[in-house]
């Protein structure tokens, strides 16, 4: 790794110091460590440029994999994010991406999954050809398979009923996707989430679409296509699911809640991430992992009446982080008034 960068001695003594931050009630360890990092990168002999890199890598060395992994990979902010931490130079892009990689790595397999690296590689590239000017063609990585999406929505438009159909996997990692179908309607996606939570089915990302008045929503799910229920017992699932979506009690789920939160430090944070996204209004939500977490915060928004047009989730040990792109009826970000009902609601949702 340290042979790939221009600068391996800028890179090791990053990788030394990334988590100096690090201390009981720390909020933000990255921003708490850089300056330390750079006063140590000035005594071991850096000069005053070099150590300023040294501390925007630690500053930022989470960045990239939060991009990455929680983040809408086809919306043009998440690209310009990581182009404004890296400021704009290959060689720190470069640096952030060898350092992002031995940062999971050191923490554990699960850290740095085939899918997190995939992640992390392709908005790196996308980072890289924009800094070089490079011409590629578009290349969407959770890009539903379209021709998987319209035989979903003939399906839907000719029997009226869910459909479902898995599509042959593209890679080796062990994410499945899956595509949900049914005529389009309030409380849709949030009938959806809570039949993947039902049947076990751990959500990693989501993208939701109408077509031609049905919604066909993309759900990429950890395991196997082996794994997976059959398409028929989640079609079954889901038609009960939204011929009972506007009864109170359909919305309890058969599933364990999880442990309730203990402590301060327990509880659930939605923050506005103000910037994210010109097309919607994006809300995070930092809950303790459940089965039924998306389901709940999805049954939420759909009372307020709006529209998820994707979701990413990540695990982070005892934690889930959900990242919400949120649209009105009409398809545009919310104004602020809404935002903060939603925000309040959303609290709600993810401390039951």
């Amino acid at each position: 790794m340290l042979g790939a960068v221009d600068r391996p001695d800028i890179l090791l003594v990053a990788a030394l110091l990334h988590d100096l931050g690090k201390r009981a009630g720390s909020r933000d360890h990255a921003a708490e460590g850089a300056p330390l990092a750079r006063a140590a990168a000035l005594r071991l002999g850096f000069d005053a440029r070099d150590a300023d890199l040294v501390e925007l890598l630690v500053r930022e060395h989470l960045t990239l994999v939060e991009l990455a992994t929680g983040r809408d990979l086809s919306d043009a902010s998440t690209l310009e994010a990581l182009l404004q931490a890296v400021g704009r130079d290959l060689t720190t892009l470069e640096l952030l991406r060898a350092l992002t990689e031995a940062d999971a790595r050191a923490a554990g397999p699960a850290a740095w999954s085939a899918w997190r690296s995939q992640l992390v590689d392709h908005l790196t590239a996308q980072a890289r050809d924009a800094l070089t000017g490079t011409p590629r063609a578009p290349r969407d990585l959770l890009a539903p398979q379209r021709a998987v999406q319209e035989a979903v929505r003939e399906a839907v438009v000719r029997t009226g009923a869910a459909q479902v159909l898995y599509p042959a996997p593209t890679d080796e990692e062990p994410i499945t996707q899956v595509c949900l179908g049914a005529p389009d309607g309030p409380g849709v996606f949030a009938a959806q989430a809570r039949v993947l939570a039902r049947h076990r089915m751990d959500v990693r990302s989501a993208v939701v679409l109408t077509l031609d008045g049905v919604a066909v929503n993309t759900w990429w799910v950890t395991g196997r296509p082996s794994d997976q229920p059959h398409p028929t017992a989640l079609r079954t699932a889901l038609e009960r699911e939204l011929q009972r979506r506007e009864d109170p009690a359909a919305r309890v789920l058969d599933v364990d809640p999880g442990a309730p939160p203990r402590t301060a430090e327990d509880a659930p944070v939605v923050t506005l991430l103000p910037g994210a996204s010109s097309e919607a209004t994006v809300v995070q939500v930092n809950a303790r992992n459940r089965a039924s977490l998306l389901a709940d915060v999805a049954a939420m928004i759909t009372l307020h009446r709006l529209h998820v047009r994707s979701a990413h989730v990540m695990t982070l040990g005892q934690r889930a982080v959900d990242v919400l792109y949120l649209t009105d009826a009409r398809g545009r970000p919310l104004e602020a008034p809404m935002v903060g009902r939603v925000i309040a609601a959303l609290m709600d949702a993810a401390a039951t």
